[in-house]
């Protein structure tokens, strides 16, 4: 709890605005114990996934020996079939928390997840829980999922219900750049994430963990394939409408190569400037005839982006 509140109050003099607080197992009855040590006007909402009602009895399901770690201090566990090292300090204040008490002076919207079929935590848990809860308060059944979330889907069904019902309490984010025309990107996402702001969107382009990054969004170069594809596929688009083919879409698939010249047998810069590629290939559905399917073609290379990285781009910094 008091490492929790910790990172909380970081965040809170970092961002200035209310935060959403997120646990799983133990580790959600934890967000709901310190959210009262936060103080409930810093906190937006409260997300737990298969959180126990009573403390006390997940020591219950940890596979070790309780008594030696509390007589010696310090000993290894099993929970869930993964290895923790659990201290006595934990033991003792595990065995005498109250949490239902905790969850009934709440005064925060609370999310409760839980599986059915938690054999781990059981589901009359999250009964508990709720029925101390306050409203706000809103239940969603994991249906068929295991306690540690290990199937993606499962995972990914918990995540986005998350953010979708968080996303009515947390506050609206005013720092916001809102270019009138470009892009702006600022750094601060993580050690390479970067927020890329336009006139009417934000996200974040990052690079990939084996790069040392967080995978948290597309890489640049990934947004560069983007913008070719993307274009392409708009652009034969809005030709077909107009002509009135029956085209049905297509698919794009755009790689990058960094060492064309290779390929060509030969230097094709002078100036010793590395000579780099990108591969289109388009797929064209819909029921065409061979004539207007060349033409479609055709077009693709007339997209804007096309034109612009095949043209002789300027790049002027200030």
């Amino acid at each position: 709890m008091s490492d929790l509140v910790a990172a909380a109050q970081n965040l809170l003099d970092r961002f200035g605005s209310k935060i959403l607080l997120v646990g799983h197992s133990l580790g959600g009855a934890a967000v709901l114990a310190a959210a009262d040590d936060l103080g409930f006007e810093h906190v937006a909402g409260i997300a737990t996934i298969a959180a126990p009602s009573d403390v006390p009895h997940a020591l219950e399901r940890i596979d070790g020996d309780i008594a030696a770690i509390k007589a010696q201090g310090q000993g290894e566990v099993t929970i869930g079939g993964r290895p923790f090292s659990l201290s006595r300090d934990f033991i003792e204040r595990t065995e005498e928390a109250n949490l239902l008490s905790e969850v009934e002076r709440l005064r925060a919207p609370i999310l409760i997840m839980h599986s059915p079929t938690d054999a781990i935590v059981g589901i009359e848990h999250a009964s508990k829980l709720f029925g101390a809860a306050k409203h706000p308060k809103s239940f969603v059944s994991l249906d068929g999922a295991d306690h540690l979330l290990l199937k993606e889907d499962d995972a990914q069904f918990a995540a986005a219900m998350i953010a979708s019902w968080a996303d009515r309490y947390l506050p609206e984010r005013d720092d916001t750049l809102a270019p009138e025309d470009g892009v702006i990107v600022r750094t601060g996402h993580g050690k390479f994430g970067t927020e890329v702001h336009t006139s009417s969107h934000r996200f974040v382009a990052d690079e990939p963990t084996s790069y040392g990054g967080d995978n948290t969004g597309p890489t640049p170069y990934d947004l560069l394939l983007a913008a070719l594809g993307t274009c392409t596929a708009m652009t034969m688009k809005m030709y077909a409408d107009r002509k009135g083919m029956a085209f049905e879409g297509t698919t794009i698939h755009v790689t990058h190569e960094r060492n064309h010249e290779e390929d060509l047998g030969h230097e094709m810069e002078e100036d010793g400037m590395e000579v780099q590629a990108l591969h289109r290939a388009i797929e064209i559905h819909g029921d065409l005839s061979d004539e207007e399917r060349v033409k479609l073609i055709a077009i693709a290379d007339k997209c804007p982006v096309h034109k612009t990285l095949e043209g002789h781009l300027h790049i002027h910094t200030e």
